[in-house]
């Protein structure tokens, strides 16, 4: 029997009402358990994340303090003995850095120095030196802002521990890397035991230098060469437990952090309440050492927060590397959600941090909404069986109809259609609009990037003046001679070859996921990264470039055989941050890249036309992408407008497409710019005139040796850095 979708929908309806008293209970016992299991991991996996995210702050500080001093000993900028420039920078260093609080290095000659801030913002240096008659003189004192000494201690018999007996010394040695100690109480001001902290532990090495070029990560290998010390560079816990008072976990939740020892024991080293700005309500982090020598981190036993201690019983023996766990527990104040994460990171301490939300506080805001829902839904129904009842039968195959096709243009699907007819004056007309609507966007999607207009209509937000920072690949090209180029066409003739042309370069950019910015005439500007993110995008850009490039070769062919002229395009590439957004008035947008990244990418397309070369990229892209492509770095210079000099290098090709011939040109090539950056112009110029034998039209080979012959002949001053200044854009 058939009956009408109103009748339909009014018994449904009817129906809905009678087991709403059975929905309501039952709903309120799954949005219990939802709140628990579900609400409670989402703030806790969202409070974990934050709080990773300042940790990590910290212990970055660390690590780039221990990369730099290690850069600076491995290539020789700094003399590891000595103690009077090491006080200087650690000194400055520390006074910049507030996380950081000491500053080491240890020898193997029993030298050892380090600066120091105490609890009161005060800065000392101590230096341990050898005597020749065998003893070791300590001299401690503090260096004010102007450099002045204000003497602590000065001992010229001093019984300290030498550095090649301590234990991160020892650990870094067994290493061969740097690497985090575990927590401890630091030696202050004094040798008073008073500060909880952490050591980044670093191998200094000697006789040793790393291959290659580029700066040194925390990713990079261990040193080669003999161990002849170790630095440190170290951050006290209590900022730790600042970070974590300043910021609860919800309204009255909490985190703390545990250390994992490799004795099996875990330690509290961050607590919240041991930032109580009240000293008589402050948590103490430290205990007594049980062999009476000073004090250490306190045991997760003997800390005085019985949640905490009750927590930690429920812990796993090892703690997952991923993901946030839930546990529940019984305190004195009562329940608890405890979740716990495992602080991620290669080479990351083996830290936990763990959180505790009051069970009330993450179930009564769903209680209340459970309610309300209720509520909301009753009325709801109501109003609906009644709207149902007068338009259902109207209105409901338009109105599907009309959805479907609003939905598929929410998608950006924008296939005409025919226009959905009705007697309802109203349906009718949006059925016009919707086909109206979609003719319009069909003309629109062809001025701004598609992704980006997708991006606009599935947020639902209006578009808004604004930009964020972001690390993007951008690509500029241009036509080589394009005025000359434009004087043999007609008007209409040069439209049509000038349209073949973008629509084949543009096209491979698209495909390969790039965001086509503008047209400057017969200039196009592109990035990759942005509005969505394009994984590896340097090599993307890189290989959109060659393909370009193979793309116009075939095209100039076609061309030549109708009579139209030869065009080349000079591309250029750079890899860095920019401010990508929707930028101009409120009532005209552009969505575009700004800032001097986007600068430099349009100089090095332009500079292509002084080096007779095809495509250039910034040094920074050409890192990116060394293992996947071919390249040459021709030279460092100085963009006109720019005090910072960039190396530049011309893109060969993808490896597997390069014969070996070119690659070993490319590799000489390189090998003649580093002799021309060390000054050793007949290295260089005896290379280059190997290389002009092969390719006696190869203008970067033909400028560096006239550079290096001009030089060879009246050196630079004692201050040449290479860099070659750029008088025109």
């Amino acid at each position: 029997m058939d009956i009408s979708f109103r009748s339909a929908l009014i018994i449904a309806l009817l129906s809905v009402l009678l087991l709403t008293a059975l929905v309501v209970g039952s709903a309120s016992y799954h949005l219990a358990r939802f709140s628990v299991e579900h609400l409670g991991a989402q703030v806790l996996t969202e409070g974990s994340a934050r709080i990773e995210q300042n940790v990590r702050k910290s212990l970055d500080v660390a690590e780039s303090q221990s990369i730099i001093m290690s850069r600076l000993l491995e290539r020789g900028m700094w003399d590891r003995e000595d103690h009077e420039g090491f006080s200087r920078y650690a000194f400055e260093a520390l006074a910049a850095l507030e996380s950081l609080s000491y500053l080491s290095l240890g020898l193997e000659t029993g030298m050892y120095w380090h600066v120091f801030r105490d609890r009161e913002g005060r800065i000392s240096v101590m230096w341990l030196l050898p005597q020749a008659s065998g003893e070791r003189r300590l001299f401690e004192f503090y260096r004010g802002a102007n450099g002045e000494r204000e003497v602590i201690r000065d001992i010229a018999q001093s019984s300290r521990v030498p550095p090649y007996e301590r234990p991160y010394y020892l650990a870094a040695q067994r290493a061969g890397k740097p690497l985090w100690t575990e927590s401890y109480v630091f030696l202050g001001t004094g040798e008073t035991l008073d500060i909880p902290g952490v050591s980044r532990a670093t191998p200094v090495f000697a006789n040793h230098k790393r291959a290659g070029q580029g700066t040194l990560t925390k990713d990079d290998p261990p040193g080669k060469g003999r161990f002849v010390g170790a630095f440190t560079a170290d951050f006290d816990l209590h900022a730790l437990s600042r970070s974590l008072h300043a910021a609860p976990v919800g309204e009255r939740g909490f985190a703390f952090i545990i250390e994992e020892r490799k004795d099996g024991s875990r330690r509290v080293i961050a607590h919240p309440d041991a930032a109580h700005p009240d000293p008589a309500q402050r948590l103490q982090l430290t205990e007594p050492a049980a062999n009476g020598a000073g004090r250490i981190t306190m045991r997760v036993e003997g800390i005085a927060d019985p949640r905490v201690t009750q927590f930690v019983h429920q812990l796993p023996d090892t703690i997952p590397d991923a993901g946030v766990e839930l546990l529940q527990v019984d305190a004195p104040d009562g329940r608890y959600i405890g979740g716990y994460r495992r602080l991620q990171g290669d080479g990351a301490p083996p830290w936990a941090i763990c959180m505790l939300v009051p069970q009330d506080e993450v179930t009564g805001a769903v209680q209340r909404m459970a309610r309300t829902t209720a509520w909301i839904a009753g009325f709801g129904v109501l109003l609906i069986v009644f709207i149902a009842a007068v338009l259902s039968k109207l209105v409901t195959d338009k109105l599907r109809r009309i959805a479907d096709e609003t939905s598929k243009v929410a998608q950006f699907h924008l296939e005409p259609l025919p226009v959905v007819s009705s007697p309802i004056t109203e349906i009718g007309r949006l059925g016009r609009a919707v086909e109206e609507m979609k003719a319009g966007l069909r003309s629109f999607q062809k001025y701004v990037p598609a992704d980006l207009v997708r991006l606009i209509l599935e947020s639902g937000d209006e578009a808004r003046l604004g930009g964020t920072r972001k690390n993007i690949t951008i690509y500029f090209s241009d036509i080589a001679q394009f005025t000359s180029v434009s004087e043999q066409l007609a008007p209409e003739e040069l439209v049509e070859l000038l349209a073949e042309y973008l629509e084949a370069m543009t096209g491979e950019m698209m495909l390969a996921g790039g965001t086509v910015d503008k047209y400057i005439g017969d200039a196009i500007m592109a990035f990759w990264g942005a509005p969505k993110p394009v994984p590896d995008h340097p090599l993307v850009a890189c290989r959109t470039a060659l393909v370009n490039q193979r793309t116009l070769a075939r095209l100039r062919e076609k061309w030549s055989g109708q009579g139209r002229p030869s065009i080349r395009a000079r591309i250029g590439l750079h890899t860095g941050e920019a401010i990508v957004g929707n930028f101009g008035s409120e009532s005209r947008l552009d969505f575009t890249a700004i800032g001097d990244a986007v600068n430099l990418a349009s100089r090095l397309e332009h500079l292509n036309e002084h080096y007779g070369t095809e495509i250039l990229m910034s040094d920074t892209t050409a890192r990116h992408v060394r293992n996947d492509v071919v390249s040459r770095p021709l030279d460092r210079v100085a963009v006109k407008g720019k005090q910072h000099s960039v190396i530049i290098h011309e893109l060969i090709g993808q490896v597997d497409d390069v014969s070996s011939e070119h690659v070993e040109r490319a590799q000489l090539f390189g090998e003649a710019f580093e002799h021309y950056q060390k000054r050793q112009w007949d290295h260089a110029i005896g290379l280059l005139d190997e290389l002009s034998r092969l390719d006696p039209e190869d203008t970067p080979i033909a400028i560096l040796r006239e550079r290096c012959a001009a030089y060879r002949n009246a050196p630079p001053p004692e201050d040449w850095s290479g860099v070659y200044r750029m008088e025109e854009k």
